[in-house]
């Protein structure tokens, strides 16, 4: 499957708070983006297809590649779901904070590693995830 049309599948699946979430994200600064546009283009049509969105687009945007806005798009649509997913669901939480971890730990900050990872082990045992 190709990435346009992974694309378009995952902007079809995505609730009304994601979209949100995604435009709020999108609008931290002020200059047009062509994966926003893109964006529209899929979100808007009911029954878009890989065929007509690159018509589309390439018409708009002869001098821009729709593959290269869709990888990105792609890449941030995943990004605003796993941070919204973070904040809605403790097990994401957990995970995210044990990434946190490997990160303070292979910089070397070792007093907040410990304290994290600390942090992180009551967190799992609340939830069940830590035995």
């Amino acid at each position: 499957m190709s990435k346009l049309n992974s694309l378009i599948l995952l902007v079809k699946s995505l609730s009304k708070s994601e979209k949100k979430a995604l435009t709020l994200y999108s609008s931290q600064t002020k200059e047009k983006k062509l994966y926003l546009t893109l964006f529209d283009l899929i979100d808007r049509d009911l029954y878009a297809s890989e065929e007509s969105v690159i018509k589309v687009f390439n018409e708009k945007y002869p001098n821009s590649s729709v593959n290269a806005n869709a990888q990105y798009l792609f890449e941030l649509i995943l990004q605003v779901v796993v941070d919204l997913n973070i904040k809605k669901n403790t097990e994401h939480e957990i995970y995210y904070s044990y990434l946190k971890t490997k990160i303070l730990k292979e910089r070397g900050l070792y007093d907040d590693y410990l304290a994290l990872i600390n942090d992180t082990k009551i967190k799992a045992e609340r939830f069940g995830e830590y035995n």
